[in-house]
């Protein structure tokens, strides 16, 4: 019982680091098949997609979910904005210590860096904050507890996510490892927040509200 409790995180843990083993043919394919139109419609993606913009996004939902009466939307809006907020600070912790040259840095060879090199501290150094993604974190972690409470009919979702990752790599913004641990990790952080008595605590307080 306690081995097929765990096996889908070791599944997740294997991808996370298999995907260190695609990331130069990946690139390649992308650098191949993409145009400088569709770069830069990427470039967009990204800009809009990331926490502010999402957080702008729940508000405006939730104040009109909550004119409209429709408790459920606002209880998953919500929880939408709790996992995009604590998945983005769980992978913007580790990335200000791995130190990873993004793959437009041209200034060094692409690898791990750390907390400091060469006598100067990389924390909070854009070219070397790379590892993991701090955007695909925050789209990750905005559908990912809805697909845990809700099930198949969330899984449309996921299109968000993925395409973060494709604008983020075809960007150089990231490798691909970078969007796929990044989703390992805010898996993760969904799911122990759909489990947690947070999300029960916060069903009932807009549930109690909107029978007012």
């Amino acid at each position: 019982m306690r081995l097929k409790c765990w096996l889908p995180h070791g599944v997740l843990a294997t991808l996370g680091v298999a995907s260190f083993l695609f990331d130069a043919p990946i690139r390649g394919v992308l650098n191949q098949s993409t145009s400088p139109e569709f770069v830069k419609w990427m470039g967009v993606v990204g800009d809009w997609g990331d926490w502010p913009e999402l957080m702008v996004l729940s508000f405006v939902i939730w104040l009109v979910s909550r004119a409209l009466k429709l408790p459920g939307l606002q209880k998953i809006i919500v929880i939408m904005a709790i996992g995009s907020t604590l998945s983005g600070m769980a992978v913007n912790t580790l990335r200000l210590t791995t130190g990873r040259t993004r793959p437009n840095n041209k200034e060094i060879s692409q690898g791990f860096y750390g907390l400091r090199h060469e006598g100067r501290w990389l924390v909070g150094k854009n070219k070397y904050n790379s590892f993991p993604s701090g955007h695909m974190a925050t789209a990750s972690g905005f559908v990912l507890p809805v697909l845990f409470l809700r099930g198949i009919p969330a899984v449309p979702l996921l299109i968000f996510p993925a395409l973060m990752a494709v604008a983020r790599i075809s960007t150089g913004a990231h490798h691909f490892s970078d969007t796929v641990c990044a989703f390992v990790i805010s898996t993760w952080v969904s799911l122990a927040l759909s489990r947690s008595r947070l999300v029960c605590e916060l069903s009932r307080g807009i549930e109690k509200r909107g029978s007012e």
